[in-house]
C-alpha cells in the first residue's frame, strides 16, 4: 500500500514536472512562430498531434521539389504570402481569394502539389508535402511499442528493456523516438525505480 502511494507520488511529481516544461516549451514555440521560425502542422490522427517544422527547412524542401514544375509560381507566392503572415495551421477561402490573391486555380494547384489538403467546405490545413508515409508508420510504430507494454506483467515494463527489445517490421522509426512520444503523449505513466525508469500503460 505505502509502496503504491510513493509510486503515484513519485508519478505525480514527474507529471507535474513535464506540465512545467511544457509550459515552457509552449511560450518559446508560440515565440518562435510569430517571428517565423517554425511552422506547425495538423497531422491529421488526433486533434492534439502536430508537427513543428523549422520554417527554413520547410520551404526550402518544397522549392527543391517544385523546380521547372507548373505548379512551381503559385507554390512561390504560397511560401511568400500564406506561410509568411499566417501563424495558424489553417487558413479560408476569403483569406485566400481577398487578402492574399490566389485564383481558384492556383489552390487547386497548391492541394495537388500537397502544401494544402482539405480541412473542410471552403478551409485547407497548411501541410506536409508526402507527409502520408510518415504518418503511417508513426501510428503503428506507436500502437507497436505501447502494445509491448500492455502485453508485458501488469502492463509496464523498465524503460531500459524496452529500448533493448528487439521490433518488429512494422516499428520503422528508432524505438527510442516512440519512447519519446508516448511519455510526451502521456499515454504511459512514468516511474522512477531503484531499477530505473518503469513504464507503466495510462489508463484511460
Amino acid at each position: 500500500m505505502q509502496r503504491d502511494e510513493e509510486e503515484r507520488d513519485k508519478s505525480n511529481a514527474t507529471r507535474a514536472a513535464v506540465v512545467c516544461i511544457c509550459i515552457c516549451l509552449c511560450l518559446c514555440e508560440n515565440e518562435l512562430r510569430e517571428q517565423g521560425d517554425v511552422l506547425m502542422f495538423q497531422l491529421g490522427f488526433d486533434s492534439e498531434s502536430v508537427a513543428v517544422v523549422f520554417a527554413a527547412d520547410f520551404k526550402a524542401k518544397v522549392l527543391a521539389a517544385e523546380v521547372g514544375r507548373a505548379t512551381q509560381g503559385p507554390v512561390e507566392k504560397f511560401l511568400n504570402t500564406v506561410l509568411a503572415s499566417c501563424c495558424d495551421m489553417s487558413v479560408d477561402e476569403t483569406k485566400m481569394l481577398q487578402e492574399f490573391l490566389f485564383a481558384d486555380s492556383e489552390i487547386t494547384q497548391l492541394v495537388k502539389c500537397g502544401v494544402l489538403t482539405v480541412k473542410d467546405a471552403g478551409s485547407w490545413w497548411l501541410s506536409i508535402p508526402n507527409s502520408g508515409r510518415f504518418t503511417k508508420y508513426f501510428i503503428q510504430g506507436r500502437k507497436a511499442v505501447l502494445g509491448m507494454i500492455r502485453k508485458s506483467k501488469y502492463s509496464e515494463m523498465l524503460k531500459s528493456d524496452l529500448e533493448g527489445r528487439q521490433t518488429t517490421s512494422r516499428v520503422k522509426f528508432h524505438i527510442q523516438y516512440h519512447i519519446h512520444d508516448i511519455v510526451g503523449a502521456e499515454l504511459v505513466d512514468c516511474i522512477e525505480t531503484t531499477a530505473g525508469v518503469l513504464l507503466r500503460f495510462a489508463d484511460s
